[in-house]
């Protein structure tokens, strides 16, 4: 990706996408695991330094020792619920419509985990959604090979991750509070969780001006993996549709660093997704 809004593809082949780009223009690819088209090769990638978020794990132990006080141990700083909507009544596994699922679970492992879902339903996705990415995408703050400015848990290039930053600031400022300025952010987990919620909300939204109604994490994916370009045609294609002729502008090298070839399926690609994320696949993006 060139730093540009066609950077922003996060994870996948092409060279109009929007997120990644494996040094190929206009698009962007998978790091840290070549999920791009919803498989996950493990590659070695090169690690990016990264910011503590919350304490570091604890050691809790199941029997105390006679005799001591009771000692309750600490949990990290708690999410800002803060902005639109929300009840108070609790956390984010009761929100109305959200699957779950490996997604969310996934982003639950981290300390940092409940913050970034917070966010993302700030910006109005849903927490899966935004977690069901990162599993596609690898869920690790690595350099992926040959990926120009590629990095971090959702694979976004520089450009990418600033313009989308900028977007979600301008629709949510509260969310200041929470961000690492400029591209140090791009090594803390939260702040790119923002930028990547952000990403997912205009894909989602770019398809319903397609007339795509409720997209989905799988119509979805087409986007962040694709591209602007070719995202509506993605989503809309049969399973027989073949993907190559669906993205003519792809060279075959961006095809292969993806796991994709001549004669993969619409099908075959969204089948290898459904296997990463389950259920989470048809979970709707926007809350």
């Amino acid at each position: 990706m060139s730093g540009t809004s066609s950077e922003r593809c996060l994870v996948s082949v092409g060279e109009d996408c929007g997120c990644h780009n494996r040094g190929i223009p206009g698009r962007s690819l998978v790091v840290g695991f070549f999920v791009t088209v919803g498989v996950a090769a493990p590659v070695f990638a090169e690690p990016v330094p990264q910011f503590q978020r919350g304490i570091p794990t604890q050691v809790v132990p199941a029997y105390l020792e006679p005799g001591l006080p009771g000692f309750e141990f600490p949990r990290g700083r708690e999410p800002d619920n803060g902005g639109e909507g929300g009840d108070g009544g609790g956390g984010h596994e009761t929100t109305s419509g959200d699957l779950g699922g490996v997604g969310r679970n996934r982003l639950l492992r981290e300390e940092w985990g409940e913050e970034a879902l917070a966010a993302a339903e700030q910006l109005g996705i849903y927490g899966s959604a935004l977690g069901s990415t990162c599993v596609l995408e690898g869920c690790q703050n690595v350099h992926g090979p040959g990926s120009g400015t590629i990095s971090g848990w959702f694979q976004m290039s520089d450009g990418t991750f600033l313009e989308a930053i900028d977007a979600a600031l301008q629709e949510n400022p509260s969310l200041r509070g929470q961000i690492v300025s400029g591209l140090a952010g791009k090594n803390d987990p939260v702040t790119q969780s923002i930028a990547a919620a952000q990403y997912l909300r205009q894909g989602a939204e770019a398809l319903q001006r397609a007339n795509i109604a409720n997209p989905t994490v799988l119509d979805t994916r087409s986007y962040y993996q694709f591209g602007p370009r070719y995202a509506a045609d993605v989503a809309r294609a049969d399973d027989s549709d073949n993907l190559r002729e669906l993205l003519p502008t792809f060279s075959e090298a961006t095809f292969r660093a993806n796991n994709i070839t001549s004669t993969t399926t619409v099908g075959e690609w969204r089948t290898r997704i459904i296997n990463q994320i389950g259920s989470a696949a048809y979970q709707t993006v926007l809350l």
